[in-house]
């Protein structure tokens, strides 16, 4: 990668209900390339993707990976699939994009200024055993 490309794994700290039916994003999840005059975009409004009643139907669960790409202000300007939970069936990735879609992000700061970022993120999905 270009070094003036600044991928980040957004740090997160979500909690969440042990064996609640949904997804999630994985705990661990760390922020990298970061300096101690930087600090990383947060998620502080996150929207929960919904499960398709065909994966529910099926008991499909895993990961759904997404590449959010944000401005010097924390705004989405772009949104994409980076690894499908069901190629050829869409269901999931179309539900985790809608929904981050409404996340809110606070800026990537370096030396007090916000910095346009790339966040690639895992979404969870998890059935209820």
């Amino acid at each position: 990668m270009k070094p003036l490309l600044l991928i980040l794994f957004l740090w997160l700290a979500i909690s969440f209900l042990a064996g609640k039916q949904g997804c999630y994003i994985p705990s661990g999840t760390d922020t990298v390339g970061i300096r101690s005059s930087s600090q990383s975009a947060q998620i502080v409004n996150r929207v929960e993707p919904s499960y398709t009643s065909l994966a529910r139907k099926n008991g499909i669960e895993g990961k759904v990976v997404v590449e959010i790409s944000l401005d010097k202000e924390g705004k989405i300007t772009d949104l994409k699939i980076v690894e499908s939970l069901m190629p050829g069936r869409r269901g999931l990735d179309r539900a985790t994009l809608k929904a981050v879609r409404k996340w809110k992000f606070t800026p990537s700061m370096r030396n007090g200024e916000g910095v346009p970022c790339r966040l690639i993120l895992p979404i969870v999905f998890k059935l209820d055993k």
